[in-house]
């Protein structure tokens, strides 16, 4: 039994050490990427962090508050869907950022039954760090370094055992939205801020009669943004103050 016990625990030995090879090979060429060594790990960071994520990102869950007096079991109840949003920078949109959505849309009558109540949970598209170190800013030239490293190439292959969404950064951005109404120059402002990044919201931007649910251009004023930058041993997980989100480097 002795022997046997000796017999597997050298296989067992082998195996590991085999396996640690085989990893350390597939990254050196570049078959499979690791998570970024690199990361936030102070309040301050995250709130840079959390700018850039905002600057780079274009699509989020919208959460809200049911309004439903039809139906009682719902209302009160959580309700969420993806939508466009922008953030611009330079502009009264860089931290409190732009939704333009329907009028009819139960996420927009929510909100506007709700005191404006909403939550804007926003996250990579993709496994591409956007806090790529620590410093205040992250440069064009360093994205492209990760997507150069084969970042995008895992992305495509989520079949790959090496690509999992979970230890990359995310965030909910919690407040009020409040409409901004047509016919105004901050109205005009924020649509060219928004087609600016959503080009096709175009189509939907020509519907300008109640007739054909013109829709409608809101702002989320952030409270406060509670920050998730991935697994806690490696990044800073916490509630960020608006101050320090929106005086936070871009």
């Amino acid at each position: 039994m002795t022997m046997i016990h000796s017999t597997h625990t050298h296989l067992a030995s082998v195996l590991a050490l085999l396996t640690g090879l085989s990893v350390a090979l597939a990254l050196a060429m570049g078959l499979v990427t690791a998570p970024p060594v690199a990361a936030e790990r102070t309040k301050l960071e995250a709130a840079h962090a959390a700018r850039r994520l905002l600057s780079r990102t274009g699509v989020a869950d919208l959460a809200t508050v049911m309004h439903s007096p039809n139906d009682p079991t719902l209302h009160g109840m959580p309700y969420s869907g993806p939508e466009y949003f922008a953030s611009c920078l330079n502009t009264p949109f860089s931290a409190d950022p732009l939704v333009f959505i329907s009028p009819w849309s139960i996420l927009t009558q929510n909100v506007l039954h709700r005191n404006g109540a909403a939550t804007l949970s926003v996250r990579m598209l993709d496994p591409m760090p956007y806090y790529l170190s620590s410093s205040a800013a992250a440069s064009s030239s360093d994205l492209d370094s990760f997507k150069d490293n084969g970042v995008d190439d895992v992305d495509q292959n989520p079949g790959n055992p090496a690509y999992t969404p979970m230890p990359y950064a995310r965030m909910a951005l919690v407040g009020h939205m409040r409409t901004i109404h047509m016919q105004t120059p901050e109205y005009d402002q924020g649509m060219r801020c928004f087609l600016s990044v959503h080009p096709d919201a175009q189509l939907w931007a020509n519907m300008t009669t109640p007739q054909n649910h013109a829709f409608t251009l809101m702002q989320l004023h952030v409270d406060k943004v509670h920050w998730v930058g991935g697994f806690g041993d490696r990044h800073w997980i916490g509630w960020i103050d608006r101050s320090d989100f929106v005086n936070a480097a871009k």
